[in-house]
C-alpha cells in the first residue's frame, strides 16, 4: 500500500473510518461499554446488583443479553402462528454428510438461512443459496447451527417491546429494519 499514491491511501483510510458511522459495525466492547456504565450507575444508585439486566427476562438464558439459545427462544413462540419460520438445530459434532442430509430433509429447496445456535449481533448469519454454499458453511463452522426457512418477503423487521412487571400494558420501543448487505458492481 506504501507504493500507492497518497490519494489512494487517503481514500482507503476514509473508507475504513466511514463504516464506523454506523454503530452496527462498532466492536462489541465499544458498543456495549455505555450500557455497562449505565448498569453500574443504576446498581450504585439503587444499591442493586450488577446482574439485574440478565434477570430481566427470566424465560431466556442470561436475559437474552448474550449467549441465548435461539432454539429455546423460538420454542417460546407459537409454532402454528403465521409469523413463525420453521427451524432445526444441526449439531457441530455430527459428520458433514449427515448435516447435509438433515438440511435437505428440512428444506429440500434453497435458499435457507444458517446461523450460530448461540450468536450475537448477526455474527455468522448467512443466506445459503445452494448445497455447495451449505457445505462450505458447515466446514467453516465450529459451533452448533440453526437452519431456518428463508422468508422471501421484501422487508423484514425486528420489533422490540417492553412490559414492566406490574403493568398490564406493553409498549414498542424499537423497530429495526433488517437488510442483507449487497454489492453492485465489480
Amino acid at each position: 500500500i506504501r507504493d500507492r499514491p497518497l490519494k489512494y491511501r487517503v481514500k482507503k483510510l476514509v473508507a475504513g473510518i466511514e463504516k464506523y458511522r454506523f454503530y452496527e459495525f462498532w466492536p462489541s466492547l465499544i458498543f456495549y461499554f455505555p450500557c455497562f456504565l449505565a448498569v453500574l450507575f443504576q446498581a450504585i444508585k439503587y444499591r442493586g446488583k450488577l446482574i439485574l439486566p440478565i434477570i430481566s427476562n427470566p424465560a431466556i438464558y442470561l436475559g437474552g443479553v448474550v449467549g441465548e439459545n435461539k432454539k429455546q427462544c423460538y420454542s417460546l413462540l407459537d409454532s402454528k402462528a403465521s409469523y413463525y419460520l420453521d427451524l432445526i438445530e444441526i449439531k457441530q459434532d455430527i459428520p458433514l454428510n449427515k448435516k447435509i442430509k438433515l438440511l435437505e430433509e428440512f428444506s429440500p429447496t434453497f435458499p435457507v438461512i444458517l446461523k450460530p445456535e448461540k450468536g450475537q449481533r448477526g455474527a455468522g448469519v448467512a443466506l445459503i443459496k445452494d448445497a455447495s454454499a451449505a457445505k462450505n458453511y458447515f466446514l467453516n463452522a465450529d459451533y452448533n447451527i440453526v437452519a431456518q426457512k428463508f422468508c422471501d418477503y421484501k422487508n423484514e423487521a425486528g420489533v422490540f417491546y417492553i412490559r414492566y412487571p406490574n403493568s398490564k400494558k406493553s409498549q414498542i420501543f424499537s423497530i429495526t429494519n433488517k437488510i442483507f448487505p449487497s454489492v453492485i458492481g465489480d
